[in-house]
């Protein structure tokens, strides 16, 4: 389990609006190497370089393998700063898969 101090690091390192709007891809597809991860994720344009959506990739799977996605999705659901298309993915998630 990871430490406030780690999560929050996991978090910023993903960033609230990849991590919603990536979610679903990526807990669904958990079983798939990183590398596949990547190359499908990479295309959307969050990052200049690969390595960026590397680090986004691992720090979302760490969330999501730790339990903390629903924690995660609650931080962008209540987030004043991330763009309102993010927040109502976030809440859209919470509300479908996790009747929150």
């Amino acid at each position: 389990m990871l430490t406030d101090k780690e999560f929050d690091d996991a978090f910023t390192a993903v960033g609230g609006r990849f991590f919603a709007n990536t979610y679903e891809y990526i807990a669904d597809n958990m079983d798939l190497d990183s590398a596949e991860l990547i190359s499908k994720l990479y295309p959307l344009g969050y990052d200049a370089n690969r390595s960026g959506t590397s680090t986004r990739v691992s720090s979302s799977k760490r969330l999501i393998s730790d339990n903390l996605g629903i924690r995660a999705l609650r931080k962008v659901a209540c987030s004043k700063r991330i763009k309102p298309d993010a927040i109502s993915t976030a809440n859209r998630i919470l509300k479908e898969r996790f009747n929150i």
